[in-house]
């Protein structure tokens, strides 16, 4: 589709072409003021309840580690799209370009900046901390039926072995993992 499309694109009427290229300015700017506002706020205050609220599963609060290369990118990937975008002879191939620049300005913002709050709500090293925690260090822990990201719970936790006291199972199976 995206193929015939792309052939038919000098056909597109001026009017629909201008409307599509502004239509695009307008989204793909308003998202990268909102990922980077959001990213800023997150980072000084902590993300705030509401977004916790849309985001569902995230805990209100999180604070994205500061890191330079990852501000950078998303700094000189913001300038690109700006430089892109100004205002330029306008044809329907700049509309297509200044859509791919936006789609690309988020995506990239999204996998430099926040990329750690992605990862958080991915990982379960908050459970196998709150699992260590909540143990006396000598805890020995047995499992069965275990996934390969539960195993490295247990892993990094607790000390395991299969004489233990304690047992860490999962119902159903998980298929092929009879460990």
């Amino acid at each position: 589709m995206s193929l015939l499309a792309a052939a038919e694109i000098d056909t597109l009427k001026r009017g629909y072409s201008g409307a599509l290229d502004w239509f695009g300015i307008l989204t793909f700017g308003l998202l990268g003021v909102l990922v980077w506002g959001l990213w800023l706020e997150s980072l000084l205050y902590g993300l705030p309840e509401a977004m916790a609220r849309i985001f569902k599963d995230t805990q209100p609060g999180y604070q994205p580690p500061w890191q330079l290369f990852p501000v950078l990118l998303s700094a000189v990937l913001t300038l690109l799209w700006l430089a892109l975008v100004r205002p330029a002879r306008r044809s329907n191939r700049r509309a297509m370009l200044n859509w791919a620049a936006g789609m690309t300005l988020v995506w990239g913002m999204y996998m430099t900046i926040w990329l750690p709050y992605l990862d958080s709500r991915r990982s379960y090293r908050s459970v196998a901390e709150s699992l260590a925690n909540h143990l006396p260090a000598d805890t020995c822990l047995a499992s069965h039926n275990l996934g390969e990201p539960q195993r490295a719970i247990r892993r990094r936790a607790l000390q395991s072995g299969s004489n233990c006291d304690t047992t860490c199972s999962t119902f159903p199976p998980f298929p092929g993992n009879q460990r």
